[in-house]
């Protein structure tokens, strides 16, 4: 929601942000594509559920996890596939303010965190399969809905893309 209100407010001219299938519009603004993206559940070094590489949806809504806080778009994702599968989970664990607070929060207590895939991939957690659910999500351009973009931008658009793309290997 941030990326979105500065960049459909003008106070900054492009951002990049997470964006959850199905999502409401936001006003203002033209997003893009530019990763493909999911929430995974994964678990520190030596958990139980790292060996299997997945937990059934009952051990998975049963147990207490790390999770990001309820502003941030991986809890929306999460939420909203719960939602439309009439599911709940336990009361999270933890409620951290930003990914690697998450990870500490899940490598101090052992227990199981649910963060973007690309977090995950930069540590050595395990991501565990959960049976019978999935989180998508994407990353996003966002971009002014009307006008055209500076060359500036255009240029910076461009070194993002490359990014992405190098980040993606």
């Amino acid at each position: 929601q941030v990326v979105r209100a500065l960049v459909s407010d003008g106070r900054a001219d492009v951002g990049v942000a997470a964006s959850r299938p199905n999502h409401t519009p936001y006003p203002g603004v033209r997003e893009t594509e530019l990763a493909d993206d999911a929430v995974v559940c994964a678990v520190p070094p030596g958990h139980r559920w790292a060996k299997a590489g997945r937990v059934n949806i009952d051990t998975f809504l049963a147990t207490p996890m790390v999770v990001r806080d309820p502003s941030s778009n991986a809890r929306w994702t999460v939420d909203e596939v719960l939602a439309a599968h009439d599911l709940n989970a336990a009361t999270p664990l933890v409620e951290a303010a930003t990914p690697r607070a998450a990870i500490a929060e899940a490598r101090g207590r052992r227990a199981p965190v649910l963060l973007s895939r690309h977090v995950i991939a930069q540590t050595d957690f395990t991501v565990v399969a959960v049976d019978g659910l999935s989180f998508p999500r994407s990353y996003v351009l966002v971009t002014p809905a009307y006008g055209e973009t500076t060359g500036e931008v255009r240029e910076l658009v461009e070194r993002i893309r490359e990014h992405i793309r190098i980040w993606l290997r």
